[in-house]
């Protein structure tokens, strides 16, 4: 399938209604602020997932994520935070059996899930093969700001995740796209594994949260003056639409001449768009950078309503 239409609503509009939720359930009270929401309320006939992290199973909050999801209907699925494996097979098993729904209406929460496991998502919309068309809701919630660690584990993990690397020619220079957060020497170590000929920069201003902002200068400060101004973009958190539309504006106008790399540092809101811009440009490689399981929990808590984006697919 093919997406085909991107769009941003309030998140109070539409709350019923769907035939699949899919969600996960982490460390972080985040991970169930969106299911509390919706409650008991949905009417009809509705599966509910929740991917389950195999790993730190009483960290923080998660004993009673698990148990708010149980309550509330949720199957859940064991999968593993370093793999998209588990994740695709179960995604894919439930929207085969949505193939008798007309047109079926599917909420997806990414709120605490790794970029790998909603990158298997969107690539397990990519591939389904079905008449009508699909309404595919994405959630996230914001976190409480918090400081920046002193210290962060070194990357564990650098390169490109299954399904988006990308079919361009090895002789065409790199481009690397990157969206900047505050996690220190991350956006470097990509930068200097990649070893691009052309840097182009991304970072939230206005963020959910202004005291972002500093911090993500801060510990840029070296990549954003190499990029130079006209190679540093910013894009305003609150608006999805218009930072999908910067973000595909600017990937697609280097495609022709450059390989292009999409990674994703800041907000998960848009390593999304960098999956969604890459679901519509099979040129285009994404690539992400991680401390694997070296991560140390944290309980990030809710801030604000969460955003959701509605994409249309056929």
């Amino acid at each position: 399938m093919k997406l085909c239409t991107f769009e941003q609503l309030q998140f109070s509009e539409s709350l019923k209604g769907y035939d699949l939720i899919v969600t996960a359930s982490g460390y972080e009270s985040r991970a169930r602020f969106v299911a509390e929401k919706i409650g008991h309320q949905e009417p009809g006939p509705c599966t509910r997932l929740v991917l389950s992290f195999a790993e730190h199973k009483k960290e923080c909050a998660r004993p009673e994520n698990d148990a708010v999801f149980e309550g509330l209907g949720y199957k859940s699925s064991l999968c593993q935070g370093r793999s998209d494996a588990e994740v695709t097979k179960v995604v894919a098993h439930a929207l085969e059996n949505l193939r008798d729904v007309p047109e079926p209406r599917i909420l997806v929460d990414i709120s605490s899930m790794t970029r790998a496991w909603y990158g298997a998502v969107v690539r397990s919309l990519m591939a389904l093969r079905r008449e009508s068309k699909l309404v595919v809701h994405f959630a996230y919630t914001s976190a409480e700001f918090v400081p920046p660690p002193d210290e962060y584990p070194p990357n564990r993990i650098v390169g490109p995740l299954a399904g988006f690397t990308g079919n361009t020619l090895p002789t065409k220079p790199t481009a690397l796209i990157l969206g900047l957060g505050y996690d220190k020497d991350r956006a470097i170590g990509l930068k200097d594994h990649l070893d691009p000929q052309l840097t182009v920069l991304f970072y939230a201003d206005p963020a959910i949260d202004s005291r972002y902002v500093p911090h993500v200068l801060s510990v840029n400060e070296g990549l954003i003056r190499e990029a130079g101004d006209d190679c540093v973009f910013t894009y305003p958190y609150e608006d999805g639409a218009a930072a999908f539309r910067l973000l595909e504006s600017v990937s697609n106008g280097l495609t022709r001449d450059w390989r292009v790399v999409l990674c994703s540092m800041g907000p998960k809101a848009f390593g999304l768009y960098c999956f969604l811009v890459a679901s519509l440009a099979r040129d285009i490689s994404i690539w992400r950078v991680s401390a694997d399981l070296h991560e140390v929990p944290y309980n990030h808590k809710p801030f604000g309503m969460p955003m959701l984006l509605q994409t249309k697919w056929k």
